[in-house]
């Protein structure tokens, strides 16, 4: 089987192992959407610059966004994926070129005594790179098998999307305690990076880059590696063929 349909037909597993949560799921392009419903969003920051469609080029070509909804159409999660193709240059330098829309919302960054060179693989990355981020997940859903999940819905919609050389995000230390980037299906980690030095502050705000290559989770979802952990845990009743993703321009 072409591996393209292999991801598709896994895409279609983890949807129907989220409905059987009682949580429907939908595909979106339209980034004023995002921002609205975003911001709507209890015990969230302001949206992150890089989906923000006020302040960069985010749409159809280059991204797409997850929203997920508990029966009764409450949305219960929304998280956000960009693709860049950063050939010819690093992601180190990419996030020191756009470090005003990469900075955390919500707080006071003084980007010059910022530090963008604290992790050295991000000095390798290159190529296609895909980010996710803005991961927001309702209070009562953080402790069901859902997190995980969705997680693995939007990598592999980026996988099958936009065959990405790497995927990344970035991750508050306390989560990365909790074992989440591991949950997440994200195989390497490095703290500090980059390291956001908060105006008037002595201490810096720390996050853990956490990433995977876009060869290393073909593999482990194609050979059904991360099957057995993921989709193993739920009992999947439905029997549909694997069909191509459906997105909501509107």
């Amino acid at each position: 089987m072409e591996k393209k349909v292999q991801i598709a037909h896994k895409i279609l597993q983890l949807d129907l192992a989220v409905r059987n949560l009682g949580v429907r799921l939908e595909c979106h392009t339209d980034f004023s959407v995002f921002r609205e419903t975003f911001t709507g969003l209890p015990e969230t920051n302001s949206l992150t610059g890089v989906f923000d469609d006020r302040f960069c080029n985010i749409g159809r070509e280059n991204g797409f966004w997850v929203s997920a909804a508990n029966e009764k159409g409450e949305t219960i999660h929304i998280q956000a994926a960009r693709c860049d193709d950063l050939s010819g240059t690093t992601l180190a330098n990419h996030w020191f070129d756009e470090a005003e829309l990469f900075a955390p919302a919500g707080y006071d960054i003084d980007l010059l005594h910022s530090d963008f060179d604290t992790a050295p693989v991000a000095n390798s990355i290159t190529g296609d790179v895909c980010y996710l981020g803005d991961y927001w997940l309702e209070r009562s859903y953080r402790n069901m098998e859902v997190a995980p999940l969705l997680s693995e819905y939007g990598k592999l919609t980026a996988l099958q999307r936009f065959s990405p050389d790497f995927l990344y995000a970035f991750m508050q230390q306390k989560m990365v305690e909790l074992g989440w980037a591991a949950r997440a299906g994200f195989l390497h980690m490095h703290p500090w990076a980059p390291r956001w030095h908060i105006r008037g502050k002595a201490k810096f705000y720390d996050e853990y880059f956490v990433w995977i290559s876009g060869s290393e989770l073909e593999k482990l979802w194609v050979a059904s590696k991360r099957n057995i952990d993921i989709l193993g845990r739920v009992n999947i009743t439905d029997n549909r063929k694997p069909a191509a993703t459906k997105y909501v321009t509107s």
